[in-house]
């Protein structure tokens, strides 16, 4: 959620959780320019400060499975995060 409110100013990022009886999944989806990172491919650098650039391999360390995609229509980012329990 915090790079959504980075990457749009604060201005239409909407978080969902759902939980299911194996699984908890958590979307997070904002109207800023979109970005996209195809399962397997390189992720962004680690900034210098250590500031920018853990989000996403934390994300993969901690759930079961990631997606990040642009918006299906309009604009903006949707991040998918399933965490299977039990």
């Amino acid at each position: 959620m915090g790079n959504a409110v980075d990457h749009t100013d604060g201005h239409c990022a909407l978080v969902t959780v759902a939980r299911y009886p194996d699984r908890a999944v958590i979307e997070v989806t904002d109207c800023g320019c979109g970005y996209e990172l195809e399962p397997g491919s390189e992720l962004p650098e680690v900034s210098d400060s250590g500031e920018r650039g853990r989000g996403i391999r934390l994300m993969r360390l901690l759930a079961d499975a990631v997606t990040i995609a642009r918006k299906p229509s309009g604009r903006g980012t949707v991040v998918r995060i399933v965490k299977l329990l039990g």
